[in-house]
């Protein structure tokens, strides 16, 4: 594994120990202690479908913009991917990576992160078609692109 460019971050998500080399090395080794999750597939995936009524489109891709502010700052939230389908362009797709399904359940729902992630998407919540979790089979591969 090769790591450059190290920048330490806080649980909230803002940047310490700028120049730090000691936060630098325990920020390397949370990157690290991700990588071992995604690798040993012991990461689980919520997938959500929504189809959006017609028109509320960049209503609901913004409300996602803010509200990823909120994943992004919490430890059991290893990614996530929003999607838009081709064909029918009111049709997406909310991947999330949860370190495991406790991790989403207790540690997201529990945190002062959940209500205000939750007020910005609650508009759309008539809209889910599918709200799920899926565990990793092992069959996979992804390519650098």
């Amino acid at each position: 594994m090769f790591v450059s460019g190290i920048t330490a971050t806080a649980e909230d998500g803002s940047i310490v120990g700028q120049g730090d080399p000691d936060a630098k090395a325990t920020q390397a080794l949370k990157n690290i202690e991700v990588d071992r999750h995604l690798d040993s597939h012991a990461c689980h995936a919520e997938v959500i479908r929504y189809k959006i009524a017609e028109g509320w489109e960049p209503a609901f891709e913004d409300a996602y913009r803010q509200a990823q502010t909120y994943l992004a700052k919490l430890p059991h939230c290893l990614g996530y991917e929003l999607t838009r389908c081709l064909k029918e362009s009111n049709r997406y797709v909310l991947l999330i990576r949860w370190e495991s399904v406790d991790g989403h359940m207790k540690g997201f729902r529990g945190s002062p992160a959940f209500q205000p992630f939750v007020a910005l998407i609650a508009p759309f919540f008539k809209q889910i078609e599918e709200m799920e979790h899926y565990e990793p089979t092992g069959i996979e591969l992804t390519k650098a692109a």
